[in-house]
Parts: structure tokens; C-alpha cells; sequence
């Protein structure tokens, strides 16, 4: 799959863009109220280091799996809800490019397979995520001399969440998770939620005009992460999730905070300079991250 921060129109996702976009309208919600009540979760964690500051986690469902062993993740005690992540896309070679998303044939089958899994834990189900960036990966999945398409998995996105409405039952809440909102968007049909990863400066005008594009539920996606030097950056991201944090509060629309990412300080592999909030590097940014809930 496509780890979330996949590149957006062939250059990658800066947490710390300058630029501000063109908001499509004005706030729609009023800041008075200050007492929204948010879920708070991280990305693809399940971990016991996050349980005393998060109210769901996420589980990824491997359609290749035997399902006993895909439970056996599964922390019986953990009171926390469930954001399952069933496996219903790979991402790899396609007809158009190198990468890209292509839906399952057998996505019902893999359903039906993990259904007793879900049935088992639905009273804690919070819901059903189903792509991350899926706008941006068709961004890239093109030939040479293909325009690009963002809405290019559209309908495989909606047969995809019509399945898990079908098979897993018609009351989860089923979403997915974009970049940002680029020229010609449209949220395919059949979704409950939409989260929006808010790593740059430019975050509100970006929610402002998903906001504008869809009615859906929003999932807000903070900062919890850099790359470079955590030092000089670790202080701005920590403001960041503190001003989404306030935001959030103060608009309906907002039903969760899903921040990217809890993990770890990689400087094994890659270019060696990703840190995130779980790890030591970020400490102001860790605090920000442990206030999310219950502040």
C-alpha cells in the first residue's frame, strides 16, 4: 500500500509549504462553541503506548491471510474502538504505469472471509478505511502521455465501500483519506467519512474547500512527524497540532483526529532523517500529540 505522505502530482508532500491555496469559500462553521467531542486515533497504530491518549485503533486486514492469524493482532483487552483497514487494494504495477492502485477481484470473497472477525468485534467497530490517498496515487498512475486523472479510481472506490456496506453491514461507517484537494476533485459515492491529511501551513484553505466539495464527516489528519532536522522543526509541527486541535473543536464538521504518524525515529533505512511522535526526537511534538485527547 501507499504509505500516507505518497507523492501529490509527482513531487512529495511538504509539511512545511509556504504557500497558502486559494480558498473555494468562507468558514461555513462558527468558532464560538469550542465543544466539539472528537475521536482521537493514529495512523495504522494499534499499540499499547498510545491507549491512555487515543479513543480508537486501527487494524490492517490482510486478504491473503488465514483470519485466525489476522486476529491474533488483535489485543483482547484493549477497550479502545476499531478502525478496521481490510486489504482490498494493492498497490503496485499497473497497465498505465509502475504504481498505482488496483482493486481486488476478489475483494467480496475477502470480505466474507474476515466477516466473522468484524462480527465479532462490532461493538467496538468505529468503522472501515479503504485507501490512503487514492487521488494522489492516480496522480502518478498514468502513461506518459496521459493527462492525469484524480478521480481515476472513483468507481472501484464505491463498488469497494457498497461491498463492505453489503457484506459488513450497512450501518459502518466507511471512509478514506486525501492529500489535499486538488482542481476537479470529487469524493466518490458510498463514503461516511473523508480525512484530510493537514500537514502544511496551508491545512485550513485545504479543509476549507473539502468542506465546500463534500457534506461528509471529516477525519482531520495532524502532523506528528518530520523529515530533516527534528530540532528546528519540531516546534512548528508541535504548534500545528495544538492549532488543529483548537480548530477542531470549534467545527461540527470535525468528527475525529487521525494523526500521521505515532511510530518511531527511523535512521536505519532511507534517507535516515524521518522522526515521528513516538520516537525521542519530537518531544514537543509527542506533548502536543499525548493533549489530544482529553484536553
Amino acid at each position: 500500500m501507499a504509505c500516507s505522505g505518497a507523492l501529490n502530482r509527482g513531487t512529495p508532500n511538504n509539511p512545511f509549504r509556504r504557500e497558502q491555496p486559494k480558498s473555494a469559500v468562507a468558514p461555513a462553521t462558527s468558532t464560538a462553541s469550542g465543544g466539539n467531542q472528537l475521536e482521537v486515533g493514529a495512523w495504522l497504530d494499534s499499540s499499547k503506548a498510545t491507549a491512555p491518549f487515543t479513543t480508537f485503533v486501527t487494524y490492517w486486514l490482510s486478504c491473503d491471510d488465514d483470519p485466525a492469524s489476522v486476529e491474533s493482532q488483535i489485543e483482547p483487552g484493549d477497550q479502545r474502538r476499531i478502525l478496521w483497514f481490510p486489504a482490498l487494494f494493492d498497490y503496485g504495477p499497473t497497465p498505465r504505469s509502475r504504481n498505482g492502485y488496483t482493486f481486488r477481484s476478489d475483494a467480496e470473497g475477502c470480505l466474507r472471509r474476515l466477516a466473522s472477525i468484524v462480527a465479532k468485534y462490532r461493538a467496538r467497530t468505529y468503522g472501515v478505511h479503504l485507501a490512503d490517498e487514492p487521488e494522489s496515487v492516480a496522480w502518478n498512475d498514468r502513461a506518459p502521455d496521459e493527462a492525469p486523472n484524480v478521480n481515476q479510481y472513483n468507481a472501484d472506490l464505491t463498488t469497494a465501500a457498497a461491498l463492505v456496506h453489503r457484506v459488513w453491514g450497512a450501518e459502518l461507517k466507511v471512509s478514506i483519506n486525501v492529500a489535499g484537494v486538488p482542481a476537479g476533485l470529487a469524493i466518490p459515492d458510498g463514503f461516511d467519512r473523508i480525512a484530510l491529511e493537514a500537514y502544511g501551513v496551508d491545512w485550513l484553505a485545504h479543509l476549507r474547500n473539502l468542506e465546500a466539495l463534500t457534506s461528509l464527516p471529516v477525519l482531520l489528519m495532524p502532523p506528528a512527524f518530520v523529515s530533516g532536522n527534528p530540532q528546528s522543526q519540531d516546534a512548528i509541527v508541535a504548534q500545528r497540532v495544538r492549532d488543529q486541535l483548537a480548530y477542531a473543536k470549534t467545527d461540527p464538521r470535525i468528527v475525529g483526529l487521525y494523526w500521521f504518524i505515532w511510530c518511531c525515529d527511523d535512521v536505519t533505512t532511507g534517507t535516515k532523517d524521518f522522526y515521528a511522535a513516538g520516537g525521542t526526537s519530537l518531544p514537543l511534538t509527542q506533548a502536543a500529540v499525548r493533549a489530544l485527547w482529553g484536553s
